[in-house]
């Protein structure tokens, strides 16, 4: 998903660019069909020597059924953002799932995923995060955690939803800095007086140092 949100469109363009993006369901497979004798195959000294395989009540069924409200990608090179799962999809373990509190409300989620991309919230996530030599940054779940993210109260729902739009149309255009520019547009409006005028400045150069830090890992290898 390029976007801020998993739609219909986006698995059937993976489907369609031939993207690895469907899971195996042997839930409900007849045992008499050529998948299930396939699966019947796999040696059982394999099987019991996988972790993972073991953690299942059936070891190839790896969905749990447990329906995320959102996805965190754990490696990136420009940042994390969250990715609201308006499909009604899961993912494997390649992926961060997120779950909101029960009463958490759809704009409060899109407002999160807004705020997380603000150059505040990316500057905490590159001090967080590790760094790698191939220049990725990653976040097992509890660095993600710890990744600080401003709230402002108040704020009109139309407004969120229309900014989150169109923060989701940045992302699509393949434009990540206009996505940010919108975010810290939106999250920091008139709050020059609490934080200071030349504050989002600061942390602009002090995220683009960061970065070209973790970048050049990979130049150098």
């Amino acid at each position: 998903c390029r976007g801020l949100c998993l739609n219909s469109k986006d698995i059937e363009k993976a489907q369609l660019d031939n993207l690895p993006c469907l899971l195996l369901n042997t839930s409900c497979m007849r045992k008499g069909n050529r998948t299930y004798k396939y699966l019947k195959t796999f040696p059982k000294d394999q099987k019991e020597r996988n972790k993972t395989f073991r953690k299942r009540a059936i070891w190839h069924q790896p969905d749990d059924g447990k329906i995320p409200d959102a996805f965190f990608p754990y490696m990136q090179n420009n940042g994390p953002r969250i990715v609201l799962n308006r499909l009604g999809t899961t993912s494997t373990n390649t992926i961060h799932r997120v779950f909101f509190k029960t009463r958490t409300r759809k704009y409060t989620q899109k407002l999160i995923a807004i705020s997380l991309l603000t150059t505040f919230s990316q500057l905490s996530a590159e001090i967080e995060g590790r760094s790698y030599g191939s220049g990725v940054l990653k976040h097992e779940p509890s660095e993600a955690k710890k990744i600080k993210i401003y709230i402002p109260d108040n704020l009109d729902k139309k407004e969120i939803t229309r900014t989150f739009n169109l923060i989701d149309y940045h992302f699509r255009k393949n434009d990540p800095g206009g996505a940010q520019k919108v975010a810290d547009n939106f999250i920091f409006d008139g709050l020059e007086k609490k934080f200071g005028t030349h504050f989002l400045i600061k942390l602009s150069t002090a995220l683009s140092e960061s970065r070209f830090r973790r970048q050049s890992k990979k130049r150098n290898v």
